[in-house]
């Protein structure tokens, strides 16, 4: 009764952002430039479903929810959502933040702090910062993935204290199992002068300290050579490289994933077939095919060999080629099965396809017989 409408109550009150600002939260390396492209040049995205609405809305209130918890320690928290800017090179006419009714000058980056933690002398001032994120992301960064993008939008925000005359230098990356309500949380300092983040503790709710020695150099500096490259796409209409396979969760989710590979097919096609491949090439094939013929162990090898035969046979701008018993093929493969989840079981036995795109890699070795 009630199960069946909430989503479609939720999708009612969608407020889509269809505006491209590059910002602090759009900074981190494993944001796709490409996604942040088709967005730079208006194309327009897939609409969030109306389960994902709920998801983020949930996001919001466990921040709410860990920062009534923080209020009734003797930390205090302060300074919430607060508004700042950062200085760049970058092109960015002047505008109104939708969410704090503030004018932001030209040229600058704008965001919203989670906060600002005082211990409880009010002697030293912390940037805090929270998320909410699922058990396998959870999971990934307790084992000692760093969440890069988490921790470029925390050091842009430091950046953008000191320019206020907030003698704020260290951070704490606050970060909630939505599964689970376990806490956990990565200390780190920023060095504004070098551009440098040193990432120190990682600290579980059960009170144990993982001590690290994480450095990431030059945190804003990379981050805002990628939003001008999202500018010099808008400007000249190409878009940057694929940044991930479309296998990948990341695909699996980007409101443009179903566009940019559709456009890949098209792609191939425009490569031209070479007889003889390049040395590099062949090497990498023989790499792959070699690791395909070993156990499962060497299957990471094998990826990672047929990724990079992909890649160097897309820029060198051929999509077909053969040499010293190597032949390596580049074609897309579409398949359709049945959908189940989106068919009822009255009508399953019907047509309701699921369409599913991957891209072939066709490496073959031909090996030589031994004469005797």
């Amino acid at each position: 009764m009630l199960s069946e409408i909430i989503h479609k109550i939720a999708g009612q009150f969608e407020q889509s952002e269809s505006r491209y600002s590059p910002r602090p939260s759009l900074a981190g390396p494993e944001t796709c430039l490409r996604k942040l492209g088709y967005w730079a040049l208006g194309i327009p995205a897939k609409p969030f479903s109306d389960r994902t609405i709920l998801v983020f809305d949930d996001g919001h209130w466990h921040e709410e929810l860990t920062a009534d918890w923080i209020r009734k320690s003797a930390y205090k928290l302060h300074s919430e959502q607060m508004g700042v800017n950062i200085p760049t090179t970058l092109e960015i006419p002047a505008h109104t933040c939708r969410w704090c009714n503030v004018e932001i000058p030209a040229n600058h980056l704008h965001g919203h702090i989670d906060g600002i933690i005082s211990d409880a002398l009010e002697v030293s001032d912390t940037l805090y910062e929270h998320k909410a994120i699922n058990h396998f992301s959870f999971e990934a960064y307790w084992r000692g993935k760093l969440p890069l993008n988490y921790l470029t939008q925390c050091c842009m925000y430091i950046k953008a204290l000191h320019l206020i005359d907030r003698d704020i230098n260290a951070g704490i990356l606050l970060i909630k199992n939505k599964n689970t309500a376990q806490y956990m949380e990565l200390l780190f300092t920023y060095n504004m002068t070098n551009d440098v983040c040193e990432i120190t503790e990682r600290i579980a709710g059960t009170g144990k300290i993982i001590y690290m020695n994480e450095r990431l150099e030059g945190v804003v500096e990379k981050s805002i050579a990628r939003f001008q490259a999202v500018a010099d796409c808008k400007k000249t209409g190409v878009l940057p490289d694929r940044e991930y396979d479309r296998n990948t969760w990341q695909c699996d989710y980007c409101l443009y994933g179903a566009g940019c590979w559709e456009e890949f097919d098209k792609e191939i096609e425009k490569l031209n077939p070479t007889i003889e491949l390049p040395d590099d090439i062949v090497q990498l094939a023989y790499r792959a095919t070699e690791a395909g013929r070993q156990s499962k162990q060497f299957a990471d090898i094998q990826k990672e060999s047929r990724d990079a035969v992909l890649k160097q046979m897309m820029d060198a701008g051929f999509n077909k080629g053969a040499k010293d018993g190597i032949s390596i093929t580049i074609r897309q493969q579409d398949r359709q099965t049945i959908d189940k989840d989106a068919t009822p079981e009255s009508i399953l036995s019907q047509c309701a396809f699921k369409k599913s795109i991957s891209t072939i890699v066709d490496i073959r070795h031909k090996k030589q017989e031994n004469k005797s």
